[in-house]
């Protein structure tokens, strides 16, 4: 599980899975620029998902598009993976799993996205109604 600090730029290298043959998740902090953008330079470099680890201690909100910049809100339909903000707790245990792990030597954290509580479109897609 890369981190990519914020994600706001294009990776410098590709993600690929180590020796466990399993996707690669990209860690990466919120801020600096839009959900979207970090979803889409994940996924173009290879990332299966992607979780946004928040900064602050608050109550989640929901990831939008921006409305009042269209050419960053359509980089939306260039994404294919899903993408998930934690809380910043959960995101320092994801770190310090990760910190531990050798992708290369076939350890690494396995993470289960679980979307049991979101309401599925019909074309597969996930989005939550808050």
């Amino acid at each position: 599980m890369p981190s990519a600090d914020k994600g706001c730029k294009p990776y410098a290298t590709k993600l690929t899975p180590g020796a466990s043959g399993l996707p690669v998740i990209a860690l990466v902090d919120r801020g600096d620029c839009y959900f979207i953008e970090k979803a889409f330079n994940a996924e173009k470099a290879g990332a299966a998902a992607v979780i946004v680890a928040d900064y602050k201690d608050e109550r989640l909100l929901t990831m939008a598009a921006p409305e009042d910049r269209p050419e960053i809100a359509r980089l939306q339909d260039d994404i294919t993976i899903p993408t998930a903000l934690v809380t910043l707790a959960t995101g320092a245990r994801l770190r310090k799993a990760a910190s531990g792990a050798s992708p290369s030597k076939g350890s690494g954290v396995i993470v289960e996205l679980d979307w049991k509580d979101a309401v599925t479109n019909p074309d597969d897609r996930v989005e939550w109604e808050l």
